[in-house]
């Protein structure tokens, strides 16, 4: 199976799609000795892959304004088919990425789609993660759907514009991230600002979809985020008030900095908040006054944690979810395995940037 992924993988390299017009894309299947067949939903090849045919993605309506010549968008081989939950999902797309990590390197970039609104049809529910190694004529992507992992080779300009576009005129509504590594094949890469919200019911929205997928996401990708926010409380310089610990297993902490600064919590009802004092050596070696318990990434309620974090704001008089800001480093991750790649990150689903 090891051997099989990296062969599709430097085969797809080797795929020379040229315009993406049907008569170019006929030609270069042929090469590989891979039948054509038409169908309904988009045209497929029998690549002898046994997860089954790789299936092309033609322009349609609504993404005809991010191309030139193209008639297709993509050649998608599915990896494997998954029938089980999130954790099957999750351990499906992690073994590919390895994998493919092993055969290609580090990806150019990485990162999580809105499972709502994102470029392909069937992104699941459990998160979408992507890795994408930056390569001309096109791009390889590792994907989720909703049957398990998909490789796709496919034009850089149409899906990145699209992104682009997509995030520029979101009003802030979409959730999703994506991380870039600086290296020489991601010069010209162009990536949205993120979208600041000042209505904290609005922001709770986003936030707890964001906080519902990125466990499973980041565990996909073998990534860990361990990082902070500063919060502007009135009478203070911005003290760090909440700790997120996201990977296998999802953590929400209250800083003990805001009583540095003088803030009294225990006058806050914390705990009918859905916050536990802490008592472990842990947490209080890691200055964490209250938690939220840790959770297993895939039976995270994003719906709760942000309503923990929308009360405390509130109780704590954070005027808006703009006064929120990253602690240093906060935008930088790597590999859990080590890998010395260092990306950074675009979180348009926490909606929150560094101090400025």
């Amino acid at each position: 199976m090891v051997h099989e992924v990296r062969e599709l993988a430097r085969r797809l390299r080797r795929f020379n799609p040229g315009k993406w017009t049907e008569a170019e894309l006929r030609r270069a299947a042929a090469d590989q000795g891979w039948e054509w067949v038409a169908d309904g939903d988009g045209p497929r090849l029998r690549t002898g892959h046994p997860a089954g045919d790789a299936r092309l993605s033609p322009v349609d309506e609504l993404l005809a304004d991010h191309t030139t010549a193209e008639e297709y968008l993509g050649l998608h081989q599915p990896l494997e088919r998954i029938r089980g939950g999130t954790r099957e999902h999750v351990e499906a797309f992690s073994w590919a990425a390895l994998n493919l990590r092993g055969a290609l390197g580090d990806p150019d970039v990485m990162g999580a789609y809105d499972t709502r609104w994102s470029f392909y049809r069937d992104s699941p529910r459990w998160g979408a993660p992507f890795m994408r190694w930056r390569t001309s004529p096109a791009s390889l992507e590792l994907r989720a759907t909703d049957t398990g992992p998909v490789l796709a080779l496919q034009p850089g300009a149409p899906l990145e514009n699209w992104y682009t576009h997509s995030y520029e005129h979101g009003n802030g509504t979409l959730s999703g991230f994506v991380a870039s590594v600086p290296a020489r094949r991601n010069r010209g890469l162009s990536l949205p600002g993120v979208h600041r919200h000042d209505d904290w019911r609005e922001y709770a929205r986003l936030l707890s979809r964001s906080l519902g997928t990125l466990p499973a996401e980041l565990t996909a990708l073998g990534v860990e985020r361990s990082f902070g926010l500063h919060g502007m409380i009135p009478g203070t310089y911005g003290p760090w008030v909440f700790r997120l610990d996201i990977g296998e297993t999802m953590r929400l902490g209250l800083d003990e900095g805001a009583v540095a600064e003088g803030v009294d919590l225990d006058a806050l009802d914390l705990p009918s908040l859905g916050w536990t004092p802490a008592t472990e050596p842990h947490h209080l070696d890691d200055d964490i006054a209250y938690h939220t318990g840790g959770t297993p990434y895939d039976e995270v309620n994003g719906v709760r944690l942000a309503m923990v974090v929308l009360e405390t704001a509130e109780a704590l008089r954070i005027g808006s979810p703009q006064d929120l800001f990253l602690t240093d480093r906060a935008d930088e991750i790597g590999f859990r395995d080590g890998s010395r790649a260092e990306y950074v990150v675009h979180d348009h689903g926490l909606g929150v940037v560094g101090t400025p």
